[in-house]
């Protein structure tokens, strides 16, 4: 629910059609893209490795595993570095 509020914050209400609405979890969605590049980044790359790091940096243990995407790795790694400064 975070995510979809901080979607809809930047860009936003999500306004669902009847493709979105009766299309069944196991079939092909084609209804092209609707969000740009810069959105996607802004809340899909931001928003997903800003609360990573907010839950790392909460933990206590000095030791943690981390799979992610590739698409999140450049971002996450400097966010990561900044945050031990």
């Amino acid at each position: 629910m975070q995510f979809i509020n901080y979607w809809e914050q930047q860009n936003g209400e999500i306004i669902l059609d009847s493709l979105d609405i009766h299309t069944p979890f196991g079939e092909n969605y084609e209804k092209g893209t609707f969000y740009t590049q810069k959105q996607y980044k802004s809340v899909v790359i931001y928003f997903r490795n800003n609360y990573l790091l907010e839950t790392i940096n909460k933990h206590a243990d000095t030791k943690i595993l981390v799979l992610y995407g590739e698409g999140h790795r450049k971002d996450f790694k400097k966010r990561l570095k900044m945050s031990k400064n």
